[in-house]
């Protein structure tokens, strides 16, 4: 019983890999199709996100390709992935991969507010957790340190986040980051 649960669980995760390959390169392609289209700049780049809570520490990756399609707006597609694992003990360690779908706003020159959605698959010592969702909200501060080039923090909060699941030790997430405008 126990082989045909684990057949089952293998089956599952690896629908959920094919889902997540075919919506980063959709996502690509309307980003790609909407700047070409309608954008006023497309814009690459990246983030790095951290969290420190009960000696436990999270890093985050994403690289993000997106486009300002109105003034003072941008949208953006970014896979991602995070690692989480205790700083004074060995234990669970948690990988996650995923997809984001952001959009920010500036409210004035260099304060924005900003809103994703995102998915991650959940890894808990190599073993697979599920699919999470979060919907992180908040603002940030930009700085252009170049003509094309913006470097850039923030920290949103996950209206969706539970303590009881794998996903997250803490809502608040900080991030910060480049973007440049080609």
């Amino acid at each position: 019983m126990n082989y045909l649960f684990a057949f089952k669980k293998i089956i599952i995760m690896q629908k959920y890999r094919i889902l997540v390959k075919k919506l980063s390169i959709v996502g690509v392609f309307l980003t790609i199709f909407c700047c070409h289209s309608f954008a006023q700049e497309v814009q690459v780049g990246g983030n790095i996100g951290f969290d420190v809570t009960n000696d436990v520490l999270m890093i985050d990756i994403a690289p993000m390709i997106g486009n300002s399609p109105f003034t003072n707006a941008r949208v953006s597609i970014s896979p991602f992935f995070s690692h989480i694992r205790s700083l004074t003990r060995s234990g669970t360690s948690i990988s996650r991969t995923g997809l984001r779908a952001a959009a920010q706003y500036t409210i004035i020159s260099g304060l924005f507010v900003h809103a994703e959605y995102e998915f991650a698959f959940v890894y808990a010592n190599k073993e697979y957790q599920g699919v999470f969702h979060s919907l992180p909200l908040g603002a940030g501060f930009e700085y252009a340190i170049s003509p094309n080039t913006v470097a850039y923090a923030a920290l949103l909060y996950d209206v969706l986040f539970k303590e009881s699941n794998y996903n997250r030790q803490t809502p608040f997430q900080y991030r910060v980051g480049v973007r440049y405008t080609l």
